[in-house]
């Protein structure tokens, strides 16, 4: 496909991201809506933002803002919910940490106040190549099973006709490599004590969310 600007400014970024998070050994794992995009090998739609976790984010944060920041990147960081969004000409990565505990992965999506939990072997191994640049993905079994969860993780959630179209997506993914999506469910849960403040039911959603309860 012919490159526009918008899609050029997009590609740009990406790498910009990757070299620098490369330069401190960590790993950066595309996941959302960006995701499909880079399955299918090219960009399908515009994209504003660009959702990324990063293992060991905390610990390389400075590094990685101050490479950014002297290629005219602006970040903020906001420690409450660990989150750092790099932003440039519209765009932004929004951007969490991601811990690895023996064979599970930790995506904590609220800072110390609430994370995801599924097998780390759901995230990419192998890098991806996508207009040059070699990228991880949270991988397919995490975008489906994550899509199930997701509007049980904030009571405030509200389905977009491009979320229904992305579910359809990766259950057809899962279909054609013969994954079992009940399996998956199984191996997906959240604990969110950021709601606690907001008076919810410790021993309910959206505190606790297990994939396996919304097995249909």
């Amino acid at each position: 496909m012919i490159m526009d600007e918008e899609n050029i400014d997009t590609i740009k970024m990406l790498d910009d991201l990757y070299n620098t998070v490369n330069t401190f050994n960590a790993k950066a794992y595309i996941w959302g809506g960006f995701v499909q995009d880079i399955l299918e090998n090219r960009i399908l739609r515009e994209h504003k933002d660009i959702d990324v976790f990063i293992e060991n984010l905390v610990e390389n944060l400075n590094g990685i803002i101050n490479n950014m920041e002297k290629l005219k990147y602006k970040c903020e960081y906001t420690e409450k919910f660990c989150m750092l969004k790099i932003i440039k000409n519209g765009k932004h990565f929004g951007i969490n940490p991601l811990k690895i505990n023996h064979e599970v992965a930790i995506w904590k999506h609220i800072g110390e106040k609430g994370f995801v939990a599924f097998p780390k072997e759901w995230l990419d191994e192998k890098r991806r190549t996508f207009y040059d640049i070699n990228v991880l993905t949270s991988g397919i079994k995490f975008e489906y099973s994550f899509r199930i969860i997701a509007t049980h993780l904030n009571p405030q959630w509200k389905e977009r006709e491009k979320d229904n179209a992305a579910l359809k997506y990766y259950k057809q993914k899962l279909i054609e490599n013969n994954i079992d999506e009940k399996e998956l469910l199984k191996n997906i849960w959240s604990y969110n004590p950021f709601w606690l403040d907001y008076g919810y039911n410790g021993f309910k959603e959206p505190v606790i969310v297990l994939g396996k309860e919304y097995i249909q």
